[in-house]
Parts: C-alpha cells; structure tokens; sequence
C-alpha cells in the first residue's frame, strides 16, 4: 500500500501541483488551512506524513504542526517554507517536533525523496512503539504472576482495588489522571512482596505482630517495588505511585521527604484511601462507617477523594447475597474466573493457596503440580472473579 500524505496549504494551485506530482508515489490528502488540516487528521487519517506550508492565514503551520503533534503524535511532520529565518524555523522544531524543513521552491524530486525518508521514519517510529507496547505487556504480566505466586491473598486484594480504582475515576474522573497508570498501580501495589519471606507475608496478612526487623523489612516494600517498575519504560509515573503509596496527605509516613498535600502523586493518595477502605469494610464495617473511620484519622487522607468516596463507589452485596454466590467444585473444575472462599490445602493439610486468592494462569498450573504430586483436599468453596 501506498504511504498516505496530508499536505495543508492555502494556496489550491500549489496543493493541485503536490497532488499532481505525488500521486504516483503516495496517497495524497489536501487541506486548505490548518483548521482543515486538524479535521483531515481526524476524519481520514491515519497518516504517516504532514507536508504542511508554514505562512497561512489564520492557524500558520507551526500552530498547527504544534496541534498535530498531540493529536497524532507518531506522524512525521514537514514544514513547507518559503521563509529562510532561522527563528520560524526554532519554534516550529520546538511546537510541532518537525523532522525537516523544505524551503520554496522545491524540485520535485528532491521532495520524493524526503518525503520516502519521513515515511521510513514513521515506519521506525510504528514499530518501535508496537516493539514496546509488547515488551511492557509483556514485562507487566510477568510481575503479576510472580506477585499472585508470592503473595496469592494480596494479589487477590490488589484486584479488588484496581476495581475500587478504577469505579471512583469512571464516577468522578480526573484531568491530570491516566486510568491505566493508576490501575497498573494497584495490581503492583505490594510488588516488593516478591521479595518478603513467605512467613512475614502470613503474619502480615493475618495481623500477627511483627518483631522489629520484620517490620523494617515490610517499610521496605514501596521502595523495592519502585525500584522493579522503574526499570521498565513509560512505567516512570507508576514507580512513582508505588513510591508514595503508604505517605500521608499531612506529608508524614514513608518516604521520608517534603512531599505533602498535592505534591504526593494522586495515585498514591487515590489508592492509600481505597486500600484502607477495603481493609475496613472487610473487617466488617459498611461503607458508610469505613468512610467515617477514615475521616477521623486526621491528615492521612486527601479531603477531597474522601468526600467522593461515597458519591462514585458502587455499592458493595451483602453478606447474605456473597454467600449465595459460593458454589463448591473439584480441583480439576477451577478456572482463572474464580476466587477461593476457603483455602486450598494438600490431603496432609498444607496450605497451597489461602482464602481470598484469586486464581490466576500461574496459580492454577501451581494447584494441578501440587495435585499431581500430593493430592489435594476436595472440594473447594469459591466465588466467581467479580
């Protein structure tokens, strides 16, 4: 297929020339100004070219290069000028991140084969973003089966606050918030776990008390789950989520900077207060008392996320309506769809997977291995992934 081009100039004499002379290499598109310029890479893109004239009336070239490299920031772009000035040459490399300038007039071969080169270009750009998406998926999938085989129970509940998250931003929304960043957040939440011995993790979880170098171990977790994420590209803003999850809007807690009020990332004081919301109304407490209990501790919590909790998280079923979801299979029944109500244990009574466990892929091939080898305790109560 041929490379498709937009080229956007007020003059129709010079666009009919462009098309005439390009349409045997390329795919031509024409705007007659940027403002159509901005519509065309909306309505027929997408593009791998931008061949753009810098003098228009209106919205000139720079300003709408500078558009166009938000709207869509992987096509090529071109300045046509007939200026020679190097300070419209500046700003345009600064606004609209121009790959190179073309002065009027241009032979036409000479412009072929720039505009081969920009499409070379964007078939680099393409590819390494393709390249990257999958390495990031696929880094992210590894981290959380290594934290649902580390910490199955905290796995479980880090699913259940990336849904809590993922409520309160589809309820309220906010600006400066990328979901998926957040989201990402709270699946890695206790990353560090990978590296806590299996019995802190237990006591942990089941609120025995810590001596004091397992509790210096456990103040240890956001950092060393920083540290993992940040060695993965575009994963710089979760590291950071990670980082501050356990400071207090006050700007006490860890880590120990200046960090206070807005200046702590808003994932982190999104999650700190959904994961101590969940903590609360899993010991019991309905959502409006869990609420109420956060409100009185003073300085832990962001005012404002307190004040929607109530307004965009839908309501949780009751107790007698969770029980009617139980339902009793076989080892060789379970699927990544279901949710362990008790926990899973070898005929000998060693725990597999503890109450709470989500199934994932890692897990359940865990679960058959240990079946294989010791047999396991049938059945096993479970609820479906909500």
């Amino acid at each position: 297929m041929r490379a498709r081009i937009l080229c956007v100039d007020d003059d129709p004499n010079l666009l009919a020339a462009l098309e005439r002379n390009l349409r045997k290499q390329f795919d031509i598109v024409t705007a007659g100004s940027g403002e159509l310029g901005l519509v065309a890479l909306q309505e027929k893109g997408p593009f791998a070219v931008i061949l753009s004239d810098m003098g228009m009336p209106g919205m000139d070239g720079s300003a709408f290069l500078r558009e166009a490299s938000h709207l869509v920031p992987e096509t090529v772009r071109i300045m046509l000028t007939g200026y020679n000035d190097q300070q419209t040459a500046l700003k345009a490399v600064n606004d609209g991140h121009v790959f190179c300038f073309i002065n009027k007039p241009c032979e036409t071969v000479m412009l072929i084969q720039t505009l081969h080169a920009a499409v070379q270009q964007y078939h680099l750009i393409i590819a390494e973003g393709e390249l990257l998406d999958q390495t990031l998926n696929g880094s992210v999938k590894l981290l959380t089966d290594l934290l649902s085989m580390a910490d199955p129970l905290a796995f479980g509940r880090a699913t259940l606050l990336r849904d809590y998250a993922h409520e309160y931003l589809a309820g309220c929304g906010h600006e400066d918030a990328k979901i998926w960043e957040i989201e990402l957040a709270a699946m890695l939440l206790n990353l560090g776990h990978i590296t806590i011995p299996a019995g802190v993790l237990e006591k942990e979880a089941y609120g025995s008390t810590l001596s004091i170098n397992e509790m210096e171990i456990m103040t240890r977790v956001p950092e060393t789950g920083a540290e993992l994420i940040s060695n993965i590209p575009r994963l710089g803003t979760v590291a950071e989520i990670i980082r501050y999850q356990k400071k207090r809007f006050d700007g006490s807690g860890l880590p120990a900077d200046d960090a206070k009020e807005q200046a702590i990332p808003f994932g982190s004081r999104l999650l700190k207060a959904l994961k101590d919301l969940i903590e609360r109304e899993a010991s019991g407490l309905t959502r409006s008392s869990a609420i109420a209990a956060l409100r009185e501790r003073k300085g832990y919590y962001d005012p404002a996320i307190l004040e929607n909790l109530g307004k965009h998280l839908k309501s949780r079923p009751s107790s007698e309506m969770q029980s009617e979801q139980v339902a009793t299979v076989l080892v060789n029944e379970l699927t990544t769809k279901h949710v362990l109500v008790s926990a899973l244990t070898t005929k000998e009574g060693i725990v597999i997977a503890p109450a709470g466990t989500e199934i994932s892929a890692l897990i359940l091939q865990k679960i058959r291995n240990f079946g294989t080898l010791h047999g396991l305790a049938e059945p096993i109560q479970v609820k479906l992934r909500s």
